[in-house]
This record gives C-alpha cells, structure tokens and sequence, in this order.
C-alpha cells in the first residue's frame, strides 16, 4: 500500500486507469491477509500503534473537517493513506489479536472527537464519501465498515446535520464496544475449551469502555 503510493506519481497515467477500474466495480479495495511479524519486525506494529502515528492521521482528517485549508489545497492522496491505514490498523489488531492495538483502533476510529465537532472518524469518513467525488476512496471506507461489522444501514446516508452526525457516532462508538469485546470475549472461551485458534501471548483484554478519549 505505501510502496504503491510512494511510486505512484511515477507511473505515467496510472491513477486514471486505476481509478476506472473502480468506477467501473471491476475491482474494490481489499487488504490481503496480513502475516505476523517476526520478532525483529514488532516495531512496526508498534508505530502504527502509536500516539504519533495516530495523531497524523488525525491532523489529516481534521483539515478536510474544518476550514482550516482551502478545498483546493486538499489531496485526495492524502486521504486515501488516511482511511487505508485506519483498514490497516483494525486488520491487524482483529486478525493478530492485539489486545492494545484493537483499543487503541476501536477509540480512534469510533470514539467521539471534539476536533472533528463531536463526531466520530468513521461518520466523518462515510459523510466525505458522498462529497467527494472518488471511486477508490469510496471502496476503502465500504471495506472499513465490512472490517467494523457495523451495518451500512446503521449510518444510512448521512446529510450533514450535526445533531444527527453526533447521534450516529455515539451509537456506532457504542456498537462497536459490544461487538469487539463480544467477540474477544467467544475467542476467548474457544481458546479455552476447543483450542480453535492459537493461543497467543498477549496482555489480558482491557475494558474498552474505560478508554474514552476526545
């Protein structure tokens, strides 16, 4: 993913033909199956963990919220590697289960910001899918709902009333608590009794309702 976007203004005409392939749903953003790291690679799941890595994706976010750089200055690009890392950052945390990473995606991804006027990163990602006018970009945020287990009907289409933007974050903050600790909770009970999934060696699951942050 960031190799590809790092080459990319390099390939004459690459991101026309990309982009048709999607507005033409001859293909839709997917991550492949992402292997654990080896001990001497942990550091990067670190990073992508951590409070400065987040705080970046933030500030991207948060200049296509407010009006804090005009319309013309904004890069699309930029986006792109928002959203696709924020996919990245829940994969990984699911499928390694990750304990720290899982609260630390659930909280940037779902929690409620007052830098993005008391919504949520994923309501603020759904409402720009239907302003801005990308096929690809669209994919990422679809596949970031796949990747929440949270129904697309329960976001609707969101018209860019703040009382009603709020409402939904709050009920997707809270949706999605249920739904990861529910599920951390059965793999758990697997783990125990049917051996169904490795056992991994990781710190014992947090209360992720205790982590509220702005």
């Amino acid at each position: 993913m960031f190799y590809f976007l790092y080459v990319f203004y390099d390939l004459p005409d690459l991101d026309k033909k990309f982009l048709n392939l999607y507005q033409k749903k001859n293909c839709k953003f997917q991550l492949p199956e992402v292997p654990e790291l080896r001990n001497d690679f942990k550091g990067m799941n670190n990073f992508m963990f951590s409070k400065a890595y987040s705080d970046l994706l933030v500030r991207v976010l948060a200049d296509w919220y407010g009006d804090s750089v005009s319309h013309s200055a904004r890069i699309i690009e930029n986006l792109l590697l928002t959203s696709m890392s924020l996919c990245l950052m829940l994969k990984v945390s699911i499928t390694h289960n990750i304990s720290h990473g899982l609260q630390k995606s659930i909280e940037l991804i779902f929690g409620v910001r007052k830098d993005l006027g008391d919504i949520s990163i994923l309501v603020l990602l759904v409402h720009l899918k239907s302003k801005v006018d990308n096929a690809i970009f669209s994919s990422v945020v679809d596949y970031l709902m796949e990747l929440s287990k949270i129904h697309p009907d329960i976001l609707g289409e969101l018209a860019g009333n703040p009382s009603h933007m709020k409402m939904k974050a709050k009920q997707c903050h809270d949706l999605a608590l249920t739904i990861f600790q529910t599920e951390r909770q059965e793999t758990r009970m697997v783990n125990a009794d049917g051996n169904k999934y490795p056992k991994r060696h990781h710190r014992s699951m947090y209360d992720l309702s205790e982590s509220r942050k702005e």
